[in-house]
């Protein structure tokens, strides 16, 4: 990056900062040295925001940067989204269309991306695996399915940490790791010298018939029978 454009990113960011703190004067927020704080709740003119509102904020403040800085010209995300704030113009700009997918496509990185989709690809091919997990779910939970989880509610779940377990055991989330033998050691009736890598294989590891049984069969039971303290073969 040319020295120009360091300084005038950082012009810009000095006067996208003084924008923000304009449109919060004009939405009724004020920030001290601890949070940020609502002027007059009861002004009915005002619309009513919640202190968690803030990246909602900022990723209009980080898009308006990014927009000024990649072609030279305002995004009028904050802009855009102070209008909507206070009913004054409920047109969807381009910025807001953006923004709306760019958080659409985060809201479902967890599910499709973070989540194990071998997981749900299991949980599909064995309907009676699916049954037993939501009868788990069922007895735990009850008719209250948006509670918050807590610790005795993750112990409970023995057959849900059994099919996690499974899974992984399958499908494996590193399939090979190394490592480094601090002093020298006899392995497999060979001397290997102190500083030696080794590159142990878990995805085979975890397939052996020699210590699993069926080891290529799905079968979360093998776990919850070890959790349960019953008498189990893995």
């Amino acid at each position: 990056m040319r020295p120009k454009l360091d300084r005038d990113a950082l012009q810009w960011t000095i006067e996208l900062i003084e924008e923000l703190e304009s449109y919060w004067s004009r939405v009724g927020i004020i920030i001290d040295e601890n949070d940020v704080n609502i002027i007059d709740k009861n002004d009915v003119n005002k619309p009513s925001i919640e202190n968690n509102d803030l990246p909602k904020w900022m990723r209009r403040f980080t898009y308006d940067m990014i927009y000024r800085i990649a072609i030279g010209i305002k995004g009028n995300a904050l802009n855009s989204y102070t209008n909507n704030l206070c009913n004054v113009d409920n047109q969807e700009t381009e910025s807001t269309s953006i923004i709306n997918s760019i958080q659409t496509y985060i809201d479902g990185i967890p599910y499709f991306r973070l989540f194990p989709k071998y997981a749900l690809y299991y949980l599909a091919h064995h309907p009676h695996v699916l049954t037993r997990f939501r009868q788990e779910l069922d007895s735990i939970f009850q008719d209250d399915m948006s509670r918050k989880i807590t610790l005795k509610d993750l112990n409970n779940l023995k057959y849900c940490e059994s099919i996690i377990k499974e899974v992984f055991r399958i499908q494996p989330v590193l399939s090979t790791n190394v490592r480094l033998n601090s002093e020298r050691d006899e392995i497999c009736g060979y001397i290997w010298p102190a500083n030696t890598d080794f590159m142990l294989f878990y995805g085979a590891m975890a397939k052996r018939p020699e210590a699993w049984n069926e080891p290529l069969k799905f079968n979360p039971d093998r776990f919850y029978n070890y959790l349960t303290n019953e008498e189990h073969v893995l």
